[in-house]
C-alpha cells in the first residue's frame, strides 16, 4: 500500500461505513471487526464507491443470487424491486 492510501485508510478508521455492525453493541473491537472493515475497504477498491449501506445490501444481493443452492436464489422480480429499493435517490435534471 503506497504511504497516500495508507494515511487516507488511517483517516478513515471508524467512519461509519467501515465499522461492523456488532460494533454498536459490543463497544469493542477485535479481529472479526478488523476484517469486517478490511471486507469493506476492498469492496471499495474493486467497485471505487466508498463504503456504505448501499454498496453493503448491493453485495449481500449479488450473494444471494449465486448462492450454489437454485432453490435459495430469488425471483428475478425481487431481485429488481431489491435494487429499486437500494439505489439512490436520482437529482433531478438541471434545467437547460
Amino acid at each position: 500500500m503506497t504511504a497516500a492510501a495508507n494515511t487516507n485508510v488511517i483517516a478513515t478508521a471508524g467512519t461509519l461505513g467501515y465499522r461492523a455492525p456488532e460494533l454498536a453493541k459490543l463497544k469493542s473491537a477485535n479481529t472479526k471487526t478488523d476484517v469486517y472493515s478490511l471486507g469493506v475497504i476492498i469492496l471499495e477498491l474493486l467497485t471505487g464507491k466508498s463504503p456504505g449501506d448501499e454498496l453493503l445490501n448491493t453485495l449481500k444481493l449479488a450473494l444471494h443470487c449465486v448462492d450454489p443452492t437454485p432453490a435459495a436464489r430469488p425471483e428475478a422480480e425481487q431481485v429488481v424491486q431489491q435494487l429499486e429499493e437500494i439505489k439512490p435517490e436520482l437529482a433531478p435534471a438541471a434545467a437547460d
